[in-house]
């Protein structure tokens, strides 16, 4: 649904602009980011993965909302199960959890897969 009113907020690779207002009109949710991190993403890519889902556990996921991590390769590991964010250091532990390098082939349904056991 699409709504003139809403505030967009732009991430810091200048790339893509996030609405507030959706996230912002619900109590609580869950999320799941599902991340690559296979060895084709470069040194620098994979940095700026980890840079952007950062940004957004900092600044877009409200408090109260369930977060977790997976990441897949060849295969897809869960790095974080959906943690509840009340605090600073909630949203830090999360962060501690994103890839920090690129290993093996790509396996995005295995991801996907593992993202949605996450969420059941």
């Amino acid at each position: 649904m699409h709504n003139a009113n809403r505030k967009l907020v732009s991430d810091p690779l200048n790339s893509r602009f996030m609405s507030r207002s959706h996230v912002l009109s619900v109590a609580s949710a869950f999320i799941v980011c599902t991340l690559n991190g296979t060895c084709f993403l470069q040194s620098t890519r994979i940095k700026r993965l980890k840079q952007a889902a950062a940004d957004f556990l900092l600044r877009a996921v409200p408090s109260g909302y369930s977060v977790g991590i997976v990441t897949f390769n060849k295969t897809a590991k869960i790095r974080k199960r959906l943690t509840t964010i009340s605090t600073s250091s909630d949203r830090e532990d999360l962060i501690r959890a994103l890839p920090e390098y690129g290993v093996g082939n790509t396996a995005i349904g295995s991801g996907l897969k593992t993202g949605v056991e996450v969420l059941v």
